[in-house]
């Protein structure tokens, strides 16, 4: 079942987005919806030219850093295997 994406939902997404400095799937999580979902409605729907450039550069930091997130979790994974195999 889709969920209908008010404007009222578009703008608290934006704003807990940017306010917080989440990530896609925190928001989704957040907000109940699919992470297809918030990046469509941040990219298409924020009103608000102030709004948008914050969502703008915080979905730009975001895949910078999202590999950088994924090797630090793959580090600690590799570490605790080996911790746990002691």
């Amino acid at each position: 079942m889709t969920a209908k994406i008010t404007d009222e939902l578009v703008t608290k997404m934006a704003e807990y987005f940017v306010t917080e400095k989440s990530t896609v799937r925190e928001t989704a999580n957040r907000f109940g919806v699919s992470k297809s979902t918030v990046h469509s409605v941040l990219r298409n729907k924020v009103q608000g030219a102030y709004l948008q450039k914050e969502v703008d550069a915080l979905l730009k930091l975001n895949r910078i850093m999202g590999p950088i997130r994924g090797g630090e979790a793959t580090r600690i994974k590799s570490i605790s295997k080996r911790l746990n195999k002691t």
